[in-house]
């Protein structure tokens, strides 16, 4: 019986697996391709980001069934219920995107998904979530995916609550411990000494994050501000510097926003938009003539890339602010040779209009790619300082007994791999931490 449960819940886990991830963004060149040709690129970035609440909207249900079960017809047996977890463990951990969709999945909800709901409700989304991510060996990989989704809400003040957002961090440090959301924490307290500092500096609101909280990788590009906005940034470098001497301040462009005043024909709108945005539009101020492609990147010192999905915010039909020749319709995806003038027909009810930024989605694979080697990296940093202070505290152990320490001690950031074990310690005899015992090879010594 236990194990016909076991196997139908892994049956329906994996077949959950196989469908829904078979929709994933990822698309063949030929297809991906045609997508630019026909605009839809967006509704492609749409359904990417609606996997997340697809796959946990499938999921959250059987797990609540199969409970009702073990409580209801299983009288809760202790045996069942172990059949029951490692069946649902298995289909979860087996889904490589696991950690990312049920971070995506609290992303949606602390945005949009509570708004409305009381806080009981609230909670027990938070504890849903928390409910599946409790199956996930790669916590270390949901912190990633995690910490990348709240800067957003942070930064760009999308979060529906900010008490849901200490509610989800109280609820993970409970599962995972203090180390695991202390950068979470860091991230909300810079948000609150920035706004504490920005009440003695009302000129531009700045927000000041400590690097080591955050998941934002050193600035490679950036863009031509208008002298208005570089000579704000300098006053502010002065001014914080006055106050934090020593201290050094690398200011991170693109993730900024920027109100900015258009008169159109029939009346005047507000644009909030990024700051390279801002930069582009910038370029339209003292001319109705048509602007090439090539020119926008010179004078707005915008990367190739940055620059073409600005450009796809700016003429897109939900607020062509900008006119494109050829049609954004025919060529959605600006490129060499393409032109673009101010549209000054332009017309909107709304007085401020959002020029909306790309909403967290799935990885692709090269992104994909990207932050697994990272998270080999600091698995391996992590790995070996395991090592290094379980030898300082024993100065000499066994070679099994040494491993079963490691992953013990590790399985609360992520399921190490006894081989991978193995080679950081031949790393750390190459480098002199450790070395083996003159009368027993599978025994190691602690070097001080």
């Amino acid at each position: 019986m236990q194990k016909a449960i076991y196997g139908h819940i892994l049956a329906l886990g994996r077949e959950l697996n196989r469908t829904m991830l078979e929709d994933k963004s990822e698309k063949p060149a030929e297809e991906a391709s045609a997508d630019k040709k026909s605009g839809k690129r967006v509704a492609v970035r749409e359904r990417n980001a609606n996997l997340a609440l697809r796959w946990m909207e499938v999921v959250l249900p059987m797990q609540t069934k199969f409970e009702r079960i073990l409580r209801e017809g299983l009288n809760g047996d202790k045996a069942f219920q172990v059949s029951i977890n490692e069946a649902f463990a298995t289909f979860i951990n087996e889904n490589n995107r696991s950690a990312e969709l049920i971070s995506l999945f609290i992303d949606e909800n602390l945005q949009r998904g509570i708004k409305g709901k009381s806080e009981l409700e609230v909670d027990a989304v938070l504890d849903e979530a928390v409910s599946l991510f409790r199956y996930v060996d790669d916590k270390d990989i949901f912190e990633r995916y995690y910490k990348q989704h709240l800067s957003r809400r942070l930064l760009q003040s999308k979060s529906a609550s900010d008490d849901a957002e200490r509610s989800m961090i109280a609820k993970l440090k409970v599962e995972c411990g203090c180390q695991f959301t202390s950068k979470l924490e860091g991230m909300f307290n810079d948000i609150k000494l920035s706004s504490d500092l920005m009440q003695q500096y009302r000129n531009i609101s700045v927000q000041v994050l400590t690097s080591t909280y955050w998941p934002i990788a050193q600035q490679t590009t950036t863009c031509h501000l208008p002298q208005v906005l570089h000579a704000a940034q300098e006053r502010f470098t002065s001014f914080y510097l006055s106050r934090y001497s020593g201290r050094k301040l690398m200011f991170h462009l693109n993730m900024g926003t920027v109100e900015v005043r258009v008169q159109f024909n029939e009346k005047r709108h507000d644009l909030i938009v990024p700051t390279y945005t801002m930069a582009v539009l910038m370029q339209f101020g003292q001319t109705d003539d048509w602007i090439t492609y090539e020119a926008l990147l010179e004078t707005t010192g915008i990367a190739e890339e940055d620059l073409q999905r600005n450009l796809y915010a700016l003429t897109c039909a939900k607020h062509p602010i900008l006119r494109k020749d050829p049609p954004h319709k025919e060529e959605p995806v600006a490129r060499s040779g393409h032109r673009f003038a101010f549209n000054s027909s332009f017309k909107s009810k709304l007085v401020r209009i959002r020029i909306a930024q790309a909403a967290p989605r799935l990885e692709k694979t090269e992104e994909r790619k990207a932050t697994m080697e990272r998270v080999t990296e600091e698995r391996q940093i992590q790995t070996d300082a395991c090592i290094v202070r379980i030898m300082k505290s024993r100065r000499q152990m066994e070679h099994n007994t040494l491993v079963a320490e490691v992953t013990q001690q590790l399985l609360s950031r992520f399921r190490p791999d006894p081989a991978n074990i193995k080679r950081r310690i031949e790393s750390l005899i190459e480098r002199e931490y450790l070395e083996r015992t003159k009368d027993n090879i599978k025994r190691y010594q602690y070097l001080a």
